[in-house]
């Protein structure tokens, strides 16, 4: 008989198995289902920190656009008319005055605007309000929208003479004059890196404006 050379497997030998059993492949389900459910934790993380970081910073530019608003609309104050009653009165939780910039009105041109510092016990933050439109000191405080807020009670108005000295309240003169302007207005707040907000007055140290000027801005 020819030998090709070929090895029988003698009787009685098991049979080699192939391919994985039932145990292995639980195992290895539960490998690969743990390793999938990391994946998608890591996944979801990642995707809630880059939302937070959208919306921080969201809302660093619009604060940072309420700021502007806010400086504007205290740069662009104006004097009282000759012989008029007063346009600035200043207080260290308030302000009221006559701007041709006030924020978050449909008004165009020279309007009231009444700024007011409130402290919100309920949720423990200050909160920076304006309304426009009334027609003297205080006036519209109970439709004032809210502007800005920090945590805490913190936050005051400062007022800016001619010679550099920071006043708590800026009334107009005791002989019924008009009123002079501030040098520039501040307002301390608990924002972090805009702790003290400052506008220069823009028309100061000018003259108080006619009739005929205001009418025509």
């Amino acid at each position: 008989m020819i030998d090709l050379g070929v090895s029988r497997r003698p009787r009685g030998m098991a049979k080699v198995q192939l391919g994985l059993s039932l145990l292995e492949v639980l195992v290895a389900l539960v490998i690969t289902s743990f390793a999938i459910t990391l994946l998608t934790q890591a996944l979801f993380q990642a995707m809630r920190t880059e939302q937070r970081m959208d919306e921080a910073q969201f809302d660093g530019a619009a604060q940072a656009l309420r700021l502007t608003l806010l400086r504007n609309a205290l740069s662009a104050a104006l004097p009282a008319r000759s012989g008029q009653p007063e346009q600035f009165v200043g207080l260290a939780a308030s302000v009221w005055l006559l701007t041709a910039e006030a924020p978050f009105t449909s008004d165009r041109g020279v309007t009231y605007m009444n700024l007011t510092l409130l402290y919100r016990e309920d949720v423990g933050r200050t909160e920076l309000r304006v309304s426009s439109g009334g027609q003297g000191a205080g006036a519209g405080v109970s439709n004032a929208i809210p502007m800005l807020d920090w945590p805490g009670r913190r936050g005051s108005f400062k007022y800016q003479d001619v010679d550099g000295r920071w006043h708590d309240e800026w009334k107009p003169d005791s002989d019924g004059g008009a009123p002079v302007l501030p040098a520039a207005v501040a307002i301390e707040t608990g924002i972090p890196g805009a702790s003290v907000v400052v506008a220069p007055m823009l028309v100061f140290p000018y003259a108080p404006l006619t009739s005929k000027e205001l009418e025509a801005l």
